[in-house]
C-alpha cells in the first residue's frame, strides 16, 4: 500500500488502544508502519538494485522484529516509557504495514532470507481512495462529533470508538475484495481459453 494509507492505519491503530498501552504510540506507530519502506534508499544503487531489493527484508517476517527494534530504539531515547511497551507497539505497526502491503497485488517477499518468491494476497490495488476516505474519515469524525458536542455543552470523546470501527471497516473491505477477487476468478476458470479440442 501507499504510505499515506499506512500512516492513517498507524494513527487509527494509536486511537483504538495503543496510545492507552506506551508514551508516544501514535508517534513510534507512524514511524513504524512507514519503516519498512526504508528499502528505498537501495535506489541509490540504480533501479536494478532497487528492484532487486524493494520490499524484501524489511518486508519479510524475519525482517519485521529488526524493524520493529531500531523503530522502538528511536523513540526511546527521548520517551519515558518502557522499552518493551514501545516494542510491542512498534511490532504492531510493523506487522500492519506487512498485511496491508501483503493484500495488495505487488506483494512482497514475505519468507526472506529462506525464501525468495513473492507473496500476495492481490484483492486491492496499490493505492486505494476508498481505503484513504474510510481511515481519514474514522479519524475526523471525533473532531465533528466534538463541534456538535460543543455546540449543545455535552462532553466530546476520544475517539476510540471511531477508530475501532475503522479497523473494522478496513477488515470488511477486504473480506468484500477477497470475496470478488475470488468470484472474478472462478468465472475466468469457467471460460473456455484457446482453441476447442477436435
Amino acid at each position: 500500500m501507499d504510505n499515506l494509507a499506512h500512516s492513517l492505519t498507524g494513527v487509527v491503530l494509536a486511537r483504538a488502544g495503543f496510545n492507552r498501552v506506551a508514551p508516544r504510540a501514535t508517534l513510534t506507530l507512524l514511524f513504524a508502519v512507514n519503516a519498512p519502506d526504508i528499502d528505498i534508499v537501495t535506489w541509490a544503487w540504480g533501479s536494478l538494485g532497487y528492484l532487486r531489493h524493494h520490499r524484501g527484508f524489511t518486508h519479510s517476517l524475519a525482517g519485521a522484529p529488526l524493524v520493529a527494534a531500531l523503530v522502538a530504539l528511536a523513540v526511546w531515547g527521548f520517551s519515558r516509557g518502557g522499552w518493551w511497551r514501545l516494542y510491542f507497539t512498534a511490532l504492531a505497526g510493523v506487522a500492519s504495514h506487512l498485511l496491508m502491503d501483503f493484500t495488495n497485488i505487488y506483494g512482497m517477499r514475505l519468507w526472506l532470507p529462506f525464501d525468495a518468491r513473492w507473496q500476495s494476497w492481490d484483492i486491492l490495488f496499490i493505492v486505494d481512495v476508498w481505503l484513504w476516505a474510510a481511515l481519514a474519515a474514522c479519524l475526523l469524525a471525533p473532531s465533528l462529533g466534538g463541534l456538535i458536542n460543543g455546540e449543545i455543552g455535552a462532553r466530546a470523546g476520544t475517539g476510540r470508538a471511531a477508530a475501532i470501527f475503522g479497523l473494522v471497516l478496513l477488515l470488511a473491505w477486504w473480506g468484500a475484495r477477497d470475496l470478488l477477487h475470488r468470484r472474478a476468478v472462478a468465472l475466468l476458470d469457467a471460460r473456455l481459453w484457446g482453441d476447442p479440442p477436435q
